[in-house]
C-alpha cells in the first residue's frame, strides 16, 4: 500500500528564525562586515519581495546636518541598477523636516514612512523619484547612532510585525558586527603600532616562562644589542649571559635559577647592571629589570625583563668622576701647599722666639699631619688616603721637626692588602699618630734612645696595627690613659680624637722600654679592592 509523502514546510516563526540565522552566519564568516552585508541584504530582498535594502552610514554623526553614504545595496532584478560610489555619498540637508526624521529614528530606532513626507531630492536617495514607503531600523554601534538598515517598496505598503521584528533584529547583527569589526581593527592598529615602536626602541623586551626557562618573546633589538640572533636565543635563553663579565653577571645569572624561583612570592622586581662582550670584541654596559610573576601554589612563574644599553651613560659617568676627581685632587693640591705655606711661616717665628719652641713644634707637626693628608688625597685614585702612606709620611714629618730619627721595622712599612682609612676619619688618625709619634720622641732618651715603629695587617686585611716602640723608656706612674689621668696636652688630644668604634689604644711599659700600641678597624678602615 503507498502511503502519499506529505512535504514539512516550516512554520512561519520557524522560516523567520532560519532568516536571522543565516543572516547571522553571513556576518560571522570572516572578520571584517562588509563582504557578508549583501548577502544579508539579499535575503532580506528575496524574503519579503522588496524592491531595495540597502545599509546607509551616516559620516556627520557629530553634527546636526544629515549626510548618508550608501554602504551595500541590492535591488530586485529589472527594477534599476545601485548607485554607483560618487553617487553613493549624498547630502541630504539640514533643513528642520531632515533633522526630525532622524532624531526619531535615533529615539524609537524603527520608523516606517511615506515617502511622499521627504522632499523630492531625498526622495532619490532614500527610496526613488517616485512614491512608495520606507521601513528603517538604526544601527547604533558602541552606543552612538552609526546609520540604519533600510527596506525600501516602490508601493504603498504595510509593514507586519514580523518583518519589523526581522529587521530589527538584523539591524543588531549588522551593528554588533561593525563593532566587532572596529574593535579588530583597532587592536590590529594598536598592535602595529607597539610592533614599530618595539622596533624602533633600543631597549629589549622579552618574557620567559619561569619554570622551563623556554622564551616566550623577545623583541628584534635584542640582536643589535648582544650581537646573536632571535633563533639563538630561543634554543638557549640564558645564552646572552654566557659573555657577561662575574663581577655581576653571576648576579643576573642567579635570577633564573630555579631554586630562587621557588622562592619568590606573588610579583617582585630585580635589577642589575653589568658589562658583556659581545661578538664584535667590543664591551657594552648592560641594565637589566626583570619582574617576577608567580603563580601561588602552581609553582609556575613568568619573567618578564627590559634590558638597556647603558654603555654611553657609562661612558659619560666615567668622564664626569674623571673630571671631579681632577677636580678635587686639584682642590687637595692646593691646600696642602696652604698649609705647608703656613708651617714655613711658623718655623720662621721659632728663630725669632726660641722660647716658644716646643709648642711651635706642635703646633707645625699638627698642620704637617693634615697637610700630608690632602697631599695623599691629591695624588692617589679616588682621593683615597692609604694607611701605610699616611704612617709614613707623618712619621717623617714628626721626626723631622722633632728632630728625631725613627726607624720602621725591616726599613719599610708596606702591607699584603692595601688599607684605606675612611675620609671623614683621616684627619683624626693622621694628627693621633702624629701625637703619638711627637709623645715617643719627646720622652727619647737623647744618648741611646730609639723609635721603631711596626705597621702590620690581618690575614684578611679587616684590620691593621701600629705600634710605637721608645726604648730605653719607662712610664709614668701617674698615667692612665683609659681613665685621663696624668695626660698631657698631646695624649689628651689623642684621647678626645680617638674614634669610639674601629679603633682602640694600649700604652704600657715592656721589656725596657714604652709602647703605644693603635688598632684600627672597621669603620675607620676598609679594604681596597684590588
Amino acid at each position: 500500500m503507498n502511503i502519499p509523502r506529505v512535504e514539512q514546510k516550516p512554520s512561519k516563526d520557524e522560516a523567520i528564525l532560519n532568516l536571522i540565522a543565516d543572516c547571522a552566519k553571513e556576518m560571522c564568516q570572516d572578520e571584517g562586515w562588509f563582504d557578508g552585508v549583501v548577502g544579508v541584504l539579499e535575503r532580506l530582498g528575496k524574503k519579503f519581495a522588496l524592491s531595495r535594502v540597502y545599509l546607509a552610514e551616516n559620516l556627520t554623526k557629530e553634527t546636526f546636518e544629515l549626510r548618508i553614504s550608501i554602504r551595500a545595496e541590492w535591488t530586485k532584478p529589472g527594477w534599476r541598477c545601485p548607485l554607483g560610489k560618487q553617487k553613493n555619498r549624498n547630502f541630504l540637508g539640514s533643513e528642520e523636516g531632515i533633522n526630525r526624521w532622524w532624531g526619531r529614528l535615533a529615539q524609537e530606532s524603527l520608523l516606517s514612512t511615506s515617502m511622499s513626507d521627504f522632499p523630492q531630492e531625498v526622495r532619490a536617495v532614500l527610496g526613488s523619484m517616485g512614491g512608495g514607503t520606507l521601513l528603517v531600523a538604526l544601527l547604533a554601534v558602541d552606543g552612538k547612532p552609526w546609520g540604519f538598515l533600510a527596506c525600501y517598496e516602490q508601493t504603498e505598503r504595510y509593514w507586519t510585525s514580523e518583518e519589523a521584528t526581522v529587521l530589527r533584529l538584523v539591524a543588531g547583527i549588522l551593528a554588533a558586527a561593525i563593532e566587532r569589526s572596529n574593535k579588530l581593527r583597532q587592536r590590529t592598529q594598536r598592535r602595529e603600532r607597539l610592533a614599530e615602536l618595539v622596533e624602533e626602541i633600543p631597549e629589549i623586551f622579552w618574557s620567559i616562562e619561569g619554570n622551563r626557562l623556554k622564551l616566550l618573546y623577545v623583541s628584534p633589538s635584542f640582536e643589535r644589542m648582544w650581537g646573536c640572533s632571535q633563533k639563538a636565543m630561543s634554543s638557549d635563553p640564558l645564552g646572552f649571559l654566557k659573555n657577561a663579565f662575574p663581577e655581576k653577571g653571576g648576579q643576573a645569572r642567579s635570577i633564573f635559577d630555579v631554586g630562587f624561583l621557588q622562592k619568590q612570592k606573588g610579583t617582585s622586581i630585580h635589577e642589575e647592571q653589568f658589562r658583556v662582550l659581545v661578538p664584535d670584541g667590543k664591551t657594552r654596559w648592560i641594565s637589566l629589570r626583570c619582574s617576577i610573576l608567580m603563580e601561588e601554589n602552581k609553582g609556575a612563574g613568568l619573567i618578564m625583563g627590559l634590558a638597556t644599553d647603558i654603555t654611553e651613560y657609562k661612558r659619560r659617568e666615567m668622564r664626569w668622576l674623571t673630571q671631579r676627581e681632577s677636580l678635587i685632587r686639584e682642590v687637595h693640591h692646593r691646600i696642602k701647599n696652604h698649609l705647608q705655606g703656613l708651617v714655613g711661616l711658623l718655623q720662621q717665628y721659632i728663630h725669632h722666639f726660641p722660647e716658644l719652641t716646643q709648642p711651635m713644634q706642635a703646633a707645625i707637626s699638627q698642620i704637617a699631619a693634615v697637610a700630608a693628608i690632602h697631599g695623599l688625597q691629591a695624588i692617589n685614585k679616588g682621593g683615597q688616603i692609604k694607611l701605610e702612606e699616611t704612617v709614613g709620611a707623618i712619621c717623617h714629618n714628626a721626626g723631622r721637626v722633632a728632630n728625631c730619627p725613627i726607624h720602621f721595622d725591616d726599613g719599610t712599612v708596606a702591607l699584603d692588602t692595601p688599607i684605606i682609612i675612611v675620609e671623614q676619619e683621616a684627619v683624626p688618625v693622621a694628627l693621633i699618630v702624629n701625637e703619638l709619634v711627637l709623645n715617643a720622641c719627646k720622652h727619647r732618651d737623647t744618648k741611646s734612645g730609639e723609635i721603631r715603629i711596626w705597621l702590620t695587617a690581618s690575614t684578611q686585611g679587616k684590620s691593621a696595627e701600629l705600634l710605637i716602640r721608645n726604648e730605653p723608656a719607662c712610664l709614668n706612674e701617674e698615667l692612665d690613659f683609659v681613665s685621663g689621668q696624668g695626660l698631657g696636652t698631646g695624649l689628651g688630644l689623642v684621647k678626645s680624637l680617638l674614634p669610639p668604634v674601629g679603633a682602640r689604644l694600649t700604652i704600657k711599659e715592656r721589656d725596657g722600654g714604652v709602647e703605644a700600641y693603635l688598632g684600627l678597624s672597621s669603620p675607620v678602615l676598609q679594604v681596597q679592592s684590588i
